[in-house]
């Protein structure tokens, strides 16, 4: 992996633009308890400036270090998010959830929606990875879906958290070499797109493409 290649995409991911309009949905990814505030915040902030219509959150129940769809729907609730204003999407068929699987899913529920532009929301650990593995899916199944990175809001770097199906602890700041080292070894299984595949899909999809 040409970590210089993957440097630039990952800039170009964290700092990508909001959709020019609505989106049908911001989707925020699962995450383990320590980093929920990050994604809520963040779709929060999407639905009340109008960004997007609703939002999104997957559907399992407490699994794989994700507290589930009825804690999530809680903490969203406690924020005054409207329950008319959150879709569950159906979980993956698996005894485990990750981000490819549950990137699966979230595009099978978009195309039965026929939802055609989300934001994808994960903690800023979680970002780069979310957004590639989502935007894998789409380009597997040839999806005409424009996606938008948009990160949760920073929490302290320093902190010990735990990630990765709540079997990962370190500081944050630490965790972020384990994030791109899944990348590389999620690409070399076939799982991933290429930084040369997505950096084609955002271009295709900012000159209306998609």
């Amino acid at each position: 992996m040409n970590q210089i290649n993957l440097t630039s995409l990952a800039v170009r991911v964290l700092l990508d633009t909001p959709a020019p309009t609505p989106s049908d949905a911001a989707y925020l990814f699962a995450q383990t308890i320590d980093n929920t505030p990050s994604v809520m915040a963040t779709g929060l902030a999407l639905l009340k400036s109008g960004a997007t219509k609703r939002l999104l959150i997957s559907g399992c129940g407490e699994l794989s270090g994700y507290p589930g769809a009825k804690a999530y729907a809680e903490d969203l609730a406690r924020l005054d998010v409207l329950p008319e204003q959150i879709l569950s999407v159906p979980p993956p068929d698996a005894e485990i959830m990750h981000t490819t699987n549950e990137s699966q899913a979230l595009l099978r529920f978009a195309e039965q929606k026929r939802f055609t532009r989300l934001h994808i929301v994960a903690s800023p650990l979680h970002q780069l990875r979310a957004f590639i593995s989502s935007v894998s899916a789409v380009l597997k199944a040839k999806a005409p879906i424009a996606l938008y990175s948009i990160a949760g809001i920073p929490l302290p770097w320093l902190d010990v958290v735990l990630h990765s199906q709540g079997k990962t602890q370190g500081s944050r700041e630490d965790l972020v070499s384990g994030e791109l080292e899944r990348i590389a070894r999620y690409r070399a299984f076939g799982d991933l797109a290429s930084d040369d595949e997505v950096w084609s899909y955002l271009g295709r999809r900012d000159r209306g493409e998609i």
